[in-house]
């Protein structure tokens, strides 16, 4: 229970911090700083794919804490952010990528 608890509330300030941004605009155009380099990180499932892309979303994020810090960690204020997603058999396997950007 205290490992969903972390990712439940960077969930919750990556929603509240979506939903001020600026609709169509990009986190880049707007002047947001984002690093140089893409994260990629996996997640797979055999429930159904949209677990397996809430799983590579969670990987990539506790990815960009452990390289960036808590500021950059938001998979929804990264740039160019996407899931490439595979099913073979019951299996789905998605890749997520994107360049994180600063919160604040």
């Amino acid at each position: 229970m205290k490992a969903i608890i972390p990712g439940i509330a960077l969930s919750v300030l990556g929603l509240a911090f979506t939903l001020t941004l600026p609709m169509g605009e990009s986190l880049a155009s707007s002047g947001m700083k984002c690093a140089k380099r893409e994260m990629v990180a996996t997640g797979s499932s055999v429930i159904h794919q949209r677990i397996a892309k809430i799983d590579a979303e969670f990987a990539w994020e506790l990815k960009v804490i452990n390289k960036y810090g808590l500021l950059w960690y938001s998979w929804w204020a990264a740039d160019n952010n996407r899931f490439i997603c595979k099913t073979r058999g019951k299996r789905t396997t998605c890749i997520a990528r994107g360049k994180p950007c600063r919160l604040l």
